[in-house]
């Protein structure tokens, strides 16, 4: 892990990026859940799927 020359804020990035995934996956894509599951609110749940690029509108945070 630690000689793969790859920098820690890549990793971290791709951890973050999988964790949504399998959180939107566990909670059959509710927004609401899975802010919860993971401990955030919607408005950051909104602005990281966002920045890993996953389809999201303002209305789907509302549901």
């Amino acid at each position: 892990l630690i000689c793969d020359n790859i920098p820690i804020t890549e990793k971290v990035k791709a951890f973050e990026r999988d964790l949504l995934s399998r959180a939107l996956e566990e909670t059959g894509g509710k927004k609401k859940e899975t802010a919860k599951k993971l401990g955030i609110s919607r408005g950051t749940l909104w602005r990281k799927l966002k920045e890993h690029g996953f389809p999201v509108s303002e209305s789907e945070m509302e549901d």
